[in-house]
């Protein structure tokens, strides 16, 4: 069998890391990996798979938390970050994308809130046979001590393959009721969560699930598409006069936050049309070519 084309990396504190990061909860002092995510805007808001926020809820109320990294190296080697705890979540019953916040770090020396690194959106249905590649971390290990010092291992992998099918509406009434594409990258357990890149450096996709068929040369993998998560409503406030301080928290579309700039998106998501019904609901509707 092949690895579809499976590449560790090589380094730590990689700027993909900085927006990519696993997702993890703290559990007797032993931090236990349940996916990757990754960051939309500046602000902590990330994307990851539904099934991961449902198994990190399964297992609480032990802490869920983003384990944070940046480039800045310590004289020992050590890498700068930690864990930012995840105070909201968000998970769509229709579809295998979710969505969280991340309370943002924090600079040491003045007490603000640090910006954190993002990844730009690309609603656009992607073509067959098209060139995508995953990213995400597939293995991990690690504690933490009563000072909330952090001693861990984990491995990044980015995997390259080719869109072998596409099912822009569902693949099946069952497993996969939700647009997603079939590849032949190798997703391994852990990645789930991670973005999918397009050939332009954009995410396109979200890392849902593997398979390795025992006789098969080639790995079966699926991804979430970026379209239905325009229509999908979150929770966050909204500051449009800096000098307001009267903030509310308000539900708002991934759709209008990237209008407001608020999330990083390609201009094609301005061709998606959300029609708002009176019962509450929501119809999305895109072009034959998005």
């Amino acid at each position: 069998m092949n690895d579809g084309n499976f590449k560790p990396f090589k380094t730590f504190g990689d700027l993909l890391q900085q927006a990519i990061f696993p997702l993890v909860v703290i559990r007797n002092k032993q931090i236990v990996p349940v996916g990757t995510g990754f960051f939309i805007n500046n602000q902590g808001l990330f994307i990851t798979a539904a099934h991961v926020l449902e198994y990190a809820a399964e297992v609480m109320p032990y802490e869920f938390c983003a384990l944070f990294i940046t480039d800045h190296l310590n004289e020992d080697g050590s890498c700068h970050g930690g864990l930012l705890p995840i105070n909201k979540i968000w998970a769509p019953k229709t579809l295998d994308v979710g969505f969280g916040f991340a309370t943002l770090p924090i600079n040491i020396n003045t007490g603000e809130s640090l910006s954190v690194k993002s990844l730009e959106l690309n609603p656009s249905i992607p073509q067959e046979k098209s060139s995508i590649t995953g990213v995400g971390y597939y293995q991990m290990e690690g504690n933490i001590d009563d000072k909330r010092n952090i001693d861990y291992e984990h491995k990044t992998a980015e995997s390259t393959g080719i869109i072998t099918e596409i099912h822009p509406e569902y693949r099946d009434r069952i497993m996969l009721p939700f647009p997603c594409m079939r590849t032949s990258a190798r997703f391994d357990p852990g990645m789930s969560g991670g973005p999918v890149f397009d050939t332009k450096g954009k995410v396109c996709g979200v890392i849902c699930s593997g398979i390795n068929e025992e006789g098969n040369a080639d790995y079966i993998s699926y991804a979430s598409l970026i379209w239905p998560i325009f229509g999908c409503e979150i929770e966050c406030v909204i500051q449009s006069d800096p000098l307001d301080d009267n903030l509310q928290t308000q539900k708002i579309t991934i759709f209008d936050l990237a209008e407001k700039g608020l999330v990083s998106a390609d201009q094609s998501f301005k061709k998606i049309e959300i029609k708002n019904h009176v019962n509450g609901t929501k119809t999305i509707v895109i072009p034959k070519k998005l």
